[in-house]
């Protein structure tokens, strides 16, 4: 076998791997919420979260803004691109906001299709 067949089958194998995990996740809100910040990265994340709980961002908003990669409604189909513990690195792959790139909390990650009028059952 030569080495570009070897690559060949590598990719194919790749892809189709990637492909399975693109179709198999959405976006799903926690603890009663209507949409779901994505942040610009896990330590943006904290940073925002920690503005969140000592009121800022009812003071200036734009000081939490600027952590934010985009914000989304449950059910937005995503990628995850690094997946953790307790954050995920995730790129929205369907809506407006296609190809925003950010990370979430891991109960906000559902997996298979979303319950149609449900955005925050887990999976």
């Amino acid at each position: 076998m030569t080495i570009y067949s070897r690559l060949l089958i590598s990719a194919s194998v790749a892809l189709c791997a990637t492909s399975a995990m693109a179709e198999d996740y959405f976006l799903q809100a926690f603890g009663g919420a209507n949409s779901i910040i994505v942040w610009k990265s896990s330590d943006a994340q904290s940073e925002g979260m920690q503005l969140i709980q000592a009121g800022v961002h009812k003071t200036n908003p734009a000081m939490v803004m600027k952590l934010v990669s985009c914000i989304e409604k449950p059910g937005t189909r995503v990628i995850i691109t690094d997946m953790g513990f307790v954050t995920h690195d995730i790129m929205v792959i369907d809506g407006k906001d296609q190809g925003c790139r950010g990370n979430i909390a891991a109960e906000e990650l559902g997996r298979g299709v979303p319950a149609s009028g449900s955005s925050t059952g887990r999976q």
